[in-house]
């Protein structure tokens, strides 16, 4: 399977500054884009897994840096408080954070539009299924990049559909999530992972052809974790002890796009849209011949009061239990 050339532009990294300026990285964040009822109008989200934020501002934290490449070919960091990430607003197993993000032209990165995603009950055009090849792009902490991000691809099949009612125990609760067949690791938190439909694909009874190069695909989730199992190697020595040592299964965990979308469609985040709608209505009004006017200006503090509202944080339930 050839990945799609434009996968790597759909990732950036994410992390903190430490005291000497340097990013620790954490994790991989993606973006998505929303049209907005309004003509030719989207709003960018930066998603990634809900324990990478948690676990940036448990090291006492505030803000996160993500680290954007740049077309000039370096990269930049954008800070972003902590407090101004939403979570899913009833189930706190669910590891998804998003926020908005400012398009910037300087930015060397593609959205993936929410069309993209698929959906619970899936879309029959997604018809997807155990054995589809998968394939996700992120953060190999080993080779991240010094100037610029540089992401991996790896790539894998799906090994099991994920089952409302029969959920994955994780650390951070029962999850409902996809497993797939990838090795995953630190660092690829957050990844979005995609399914190749292939250049051919028989759907409904018929054979529909992908008008992509590489084969049509679509976002199915983003990464988790991985399992892990334990062996025991003997150490050298006249009194050999034990040693226990962590493999990776090979089985990573996946959660459904449908649960992004759960986070995105909250009260707060609708309420963010409708205000950033209604500002870019009320900037297309005819000016009133009048002294006095009766509509707010849409500004730039306009637009930042609505987002410091409308991303207030909200305490979940187990808000206190540890995550890793």
């Amino acid at each position: 399977m050839r990945a799609s050339d434009d996968a790597n532009k759909c990732v950036a990294f994410i992390g903190y500054l430490l005291p000497n300026g340097d990013v620790a990285l954490a994790g991989t964040v993606f973006f998505l884009i929303r049209p907005l009822n309004f003509p030719n109008s989207n709003l960018c989200y930066a998603v990634t897994a809900r324990h990478v934020i948690q676990g940036i501002e448990s090291m006492g934290q505030t803000t996160c840096v993500i680290r954007m490449n740049t077309h000039r070919g370096s990269a930049v960091n954008v800070e972003i408080p902590i407090e101004s990430w939403w979570f899913h607003p009833d189930e706190s197993e669910v590891d998804v954070a998003a926020t908005i993000f400012a398009l910037d032209p300087q930015h060397d990165f593609l959205g993936i539009f929410v069309d993209n995603l698929v959906t619970d009950p899936p879309n029959p055009i997604h018809d997807i299924g155990i054995g589809d090849e998968v394939y996700l792009a992120g953060l190999f902490a080993n080779r991240a990049g010094k100037e610029k991000n540089i992401p991996i691809i790896r790539v894998g099949n799906i090994a099991a559909m994920p089952d409302p009612k029969e959920r994955i125990l994780t650390r951070m609760g029962f999850m409902e999530a996809y497993l797939i067949e990838v090795r995953s690791l630190g660092g690829l938190s957050g990844a979005p992972v995609f399914v190749n439909l292939g250049l051919l694909r028989k759907m409904g009874g018929q054979f529909a052809y992908s008008t992509l190069p590489h084969g049509t695909a679509y976002m199915i989730g983003l990464m988790h974790g991985h399992y892990d199992m334990e062996v025991i190697a003997p150490n050298e020595g006249d009194q050999a002890r034990k040693a226990v040592e962590r493999i990776n299964k090979g089985i990573g965990i996946v959660v459904p796009s449908h649960k992004i979308l759960e986070v995105l469609n909250q009260p707060m985040v609708k309420e963010f849209e409708q205000k950033v709608e209604q500002g870019l209505r009320e900037r297309e009004l005819p000016t009133a011949d009048s002294l006095v006017t009766e509509t707010e200006p849409f500004t730039r503090e306009v637009f930042e009061d609505a987002l410091k509202r409308a991303s207030r944080r909200v305490s979940q339930p187990d808000e206190e239990k540890k995550e890793t």
